[in-house]
Parts: structure tokens; C-alpha cells; sequence
């Protein structure tokens, strides 16, 4: 939270009042409407939720010795784009993974969508990348990955060898937490290319030595512009894991102390006037999060 905030704290606010900033970000008693993804007291309520969830498959794991668990994750290029301004496709993502799992495998899966800087990709070109990709946990009793590897060729990507990348999850006594917090955590840490690696074809990705304030002034306004409920997805018995974690989600939010600010209608505008009026941000165009069948988004027509 005190990244994210001093990604804002000082820049200037004629047009705009830094509290709604606030409020997208839950500091102090504050909070928005509509739940943002940005919202990290909300995101830390969520990710007890989905915590206890992962126990209670730990349990049937141990109950069960034929249920398998896998760890994939999702990348493509199709979903990187320009942090100076572009369109983070988060359905197109969320409904080609779900296609993809329910096509090729047996699996029921509860998956995140993430975003992540990329702070040195493209080479030589203005304005980085930002990368929405998707962990997800799967659980059933065939071992479908390879089949997943093999058939589901929509995903492709210039920067990892593996875009759709798989860990076998052991019925290890806390692993399945250390998972739930690693897909509850907000976009926070960058990545890095090795070129020279890239050149090889290897494994060319690493942890960002750091992150400017301009990387996390956009993670922030991204993650603003995403309903949190809208970060989740299932597949199978997870579509109920999902829907539960989001009606329990819905009802820690109407108990909630502090004060409601109303920001869902318009977050796109709040933005836009924020980055015009800050000269160090000229270069910046707003972003736009797709999370709607019909590319809608909170806000964004005004």
C-alpha cells in the first residue's frame, strides 16, 4: 500500500481530489463501491477466503489419493501491451484459458488473472510492456497436462518457452495456502528479459531489479479499472469455489467500517483528468481493462 501510494502522493490534484485515490486504494477508512482490484484491504479479504477454500481441497487431497493437483500458468502475446496506454484484455484471457482447460482436459480449476510489468520489453522501444497472464489451480484424478500442452496452441509468446507452463502440487501441509496468498497478491514485482538468453531460445526471465513509480502507478490504475470479483475464474467444481468466495467476498464488504465513496461510474474519467493535469505524465495515455463479454468496462464512456 505504500508503494501504490506514493505512486500518487505527490503529484498534483486541481482536477481531481487525491481522496478518491485513496478510496481505489482502501487506505485509512475509505474504500469505492465497486470493489477495485486495487482495493488491498478488500484483496487481503479475499485472499483469506480463497486460502481457506485451498485448505478445504487439501483436505479431499488427503482423503482422496487418486485427486492430482497441478499449477499452470498462462501467457501469451496476444495479452502484453503498452504501459504508455493500452487495452489489458482480461476476458479474452479468462475465457481462452476456460476453453482451453474445459476442451483438453478433465480438470476443475480456480484461477486469477495477474498483470505484470515487464520493465525492459520491448528493446529500444518506447513505453514497456505490461503482461496479463493467468495462474491457475487444477485438481482431478487424470493427469491431463500434457494433453492441455499439446492441443491448446492459442497461446504463444516471444518471452518464455513455455507458454503454458506446469508444477506437479504435492499434498505438502501448507502448500496449498502458500499458493492462495501468491494469487491473491496484487501486481507488485516486475520481470526482467535477459536478451543474450532470449537470443538462445532459454529460460530468459527474471525478477525485476526494481520497479519505477510509474510501474506502479499504472499496476495501480489498472487494477482500479478491474472489479475484484473480476480477477476470478473457475472451471468445474471451481466455478463454485469461485462463487463462493465472491458472495462471502460481497458480504465482508457491506460490513466494512469506514466510508463508501462512490468511484464505479467514474474511475475511466477520475484518470484521465489526473493524467492530464500532471505534466510527467504527458506521455501517458489512459488505460483501458476489458473484463466484459462485450469489451465494457467501468466507466469508460462518459
Amino acid at each position: 500500500m505504500k508503494t501504490w501510494f506514493r505512486s500518487f502522493r505527490k503529484r498534483k490534484f486541481v482536477l481531481t481530489d487525491r481522496k478518491d485515490f485513496e478510496a481505489l486504494l482502501g487506505k485509512g477508512k475509505l474504500y469505492a463501491d465497486h470493489m477495485p482490484a486495487s482495493d488491498l484491504k478488500l484483496r487481503n479479504a479475499m485472499g483469506k477466503l480463497l486460502i481457506d477454500e485451498l485448505h478445504d481441497l487439501y483436505i479431499r487431497g488427503e482423503a482422496d489419493p487418486s485427486l492430482k493437483f497441478w499449477w499452470v500458468t498462462f501467457v501469451g502475446d496476444r495479452y502484453m501491451f503498452n504501459e504508455r496506454g493500452g487495452t489489458a484484455e482480461v476476458f479474452k484471457l479468462k475465457t481462452a484459458v476456460q476453453a482451453a482447460l474445459g476442451k483438453y482436459t478433465s480438470f476443475s480449476a480456480i484461477g486469477v488473472i495477474e498483470n505484470q510489468a515487464i520493465v525492459n520489453f520491448p528493446e529500444d522501444r518506447e513505453g514497456k510492456a505490461l503482461s496479463v497472464h493467468a495462474h491457475v489451480l487444477c485438481w482431478g484424478t487424470k493427469d491431463d497436462v500434457s494433453m492441455l500442452k499439446k492441443h491448446a496452441k492459442g497461446f504463444k509468446s516471444s518471452i518464455t518457452k513455455l507458454p503454458i507452463h506446469s508444477v506437479r502440487v504435492h499434498q505438502v501441509e501448507g502448500s496449498f495456502g502458500r499458493l492462495g496468498r501468491y494469487m491473491a497478491k496484487p501486481p507488485y514485482e516486475g520481470k526482467e528479459v535477459n536478451f543474450g538468453k532470449l537470443k538462445e531460445g532459454v529460460r530468459c526471465l527474471y525478477p525485476a531489479r526494481r520497479l519505477d513509480l510509474h510501474h506502479h502507478l499504472r499496476l495501480f490504475e489498472y487494477s482500479a479499472k478491474l472489479p475484484m470479483e473480476q480477477i476470478l475464474f473457475g472451471v468445474g467444481e471451481g466455478s463454485d469455489v469461485r462463487k463462493r468466495v465472491v458472495s462471502e467476498m460481497n458480504c465482508w464488504q457491506k460490513n466494512r467500517k469506514g466510508r463508501a465513496i462512490k468511484l464505479g461510474h467514474r474511475v475511466y474519467p477520475l484518470f484521465d483528468a489526473f493524467l492530464r493535469e500532471n505534466d510527467r505524465l504527458k506521455n501517458y495515455k489512459l488505460l483501458t481493462v476489458n473484463y466484459l463479454r462485450a469489451g465494457g468496462n467501468l466507466g469508460s464512456t462518459y
